[in-house]
């Protein structure tokens, strides 16, 4: 009942994209944006329920920066929501609180019966993206992905930025069920990055029916948030950096300045090799083999050809996950 929620629920949101990274939570967070019954923050990614009250400890290259971004305190956090008029659907999106232990009990102290959606992409391409842009954000030092996989146990334990932990973050079923140990099901909304980039249009439509507001608006699809791309050169990316963080670079035009930085430094994504999939495939097949039981859905597909087939037209897009 409205009694039993906290004095303050009504100023934060009642839904969160909760992740997975690198999985299209900006896309939809734009496309969810534009529905009139739907007021989403032009923050996307506060990660009020990972910092809230605490100190940003997270240790690597670049996350100073990062760390400047976070809301750790709530009256800043509700504040993102004060232009809110009447909007039945305040939302934002910290793709943070999928993998982070103890957000989902944090979320529930605080907003008990937000709808929650997370849309999940093949963890071993996912990695791989999270990896490229982890580089072109200069939180990654590492040039090569086998390298930088090698070096994630010592990463979790020195608490590097959740970006790089590339295997960490792709246990999708291990963070559902913490998620399910504090929620009931049909308070998850799980979407595959599969469909999303088949059929944007027909998944958006899809969360607005699970939100409760009109699901025949069809949200302009046209653009892509965050496109995947890699760099030439990780010390050329970390130079441009430290100019355009100089008082001469902050004299120049950013948007120029960027442009010519992508066409000297940025190239086409080389694929995975074949080896270096395998080994990836027997670090999350159990995993995977567990997310399919607990979304009935299979999802094996993304160890075997590494695509999902679409699902008839008339079926729901998402599920609810259930032990």
């Amino acid at each position: 009942m409205q009694a039993d929620l906290p004095n303050h629920a009504s100023k934060l949101p009642n839904m969160l994209i909760l992740g997975a990274a690198k999985s299209g939570t900006s896309s939809l967070y734009r496309y969810l944006a534009q529905h009139p019954d739907v007021f989403m923050p032009r923050f996307k990614e506060p990660h009020f329920f990972v910092w809230e009250g605490r100190e940003y400890d997270i240790e690597g290259p670049g996350v100073e920066r990062v760390g400047k971004e976070m809301i750790k305190d709530l009256d800043s956090y509700q504040k993102l929501f004060a232009q809110a008029t009447h909007e039945r659907i305040r939302g934002e999106a910290s793709t943070g609180y999928l993998h982070t232990p103890g957000v989902a009990e944090r979320i529930h102290r605080h907003i008990p019966r937000a709808s929650l959606i997370a849309i999940l992409r093949n963890p071993i391409d996912r990695a791989y993206s999270a990896f490229l842009h982890a580089q072109r954000g200069g939180l990654e030092p590492i040039a090569d992905f086998e390298q930088a996989l090698r070096a994630e146990p010592s990463r979790v334990t020195n608490r590097w930025i959740g970006l790089t932990l590339y295997t960490t973050v792709g246990m999708y079923a291990a963070q559902l069920r913490r998620y399910l140990a504090v929620f009931p099901s049909e308070q998850i909304r799980v979407y595959l990055f599969d469909d999303f980039t088949r059929e944007p249009v027909r998944l958006a439509q899809d969360a607005f029916h699970y939100l409760g507001v009109n699901d025949t608006f069809e949200p302009d699809v046209s653009t892509r948030a965050n496109r995947g791309s890699a760099v030439r050169s990780v010390r050329l990316r970390s130079f441009a950096r430290a100019v355009r963080g100089s008082s001469i670079g902050r004299r120049l035009p950013s948007g120029p300045a960027r442009t010519v930085l992508r066409t000297i430094n940025e190239r086409s994504v080389r694929p995975l090799s074949p080896m270096l999939r395998r080994d990836l495939v027997s670090v999350f097949e159990n995993d995977v083999a567990d997310l399919s039981r607990l979304i009935d859905r299979d999802v094996t597909p993304w160890l075997e050809s590494g695509v999902i087939p679409p699902v008839p037209p008339g079926t729901t897009l998402g599920s609810h996950p259930c032990d």
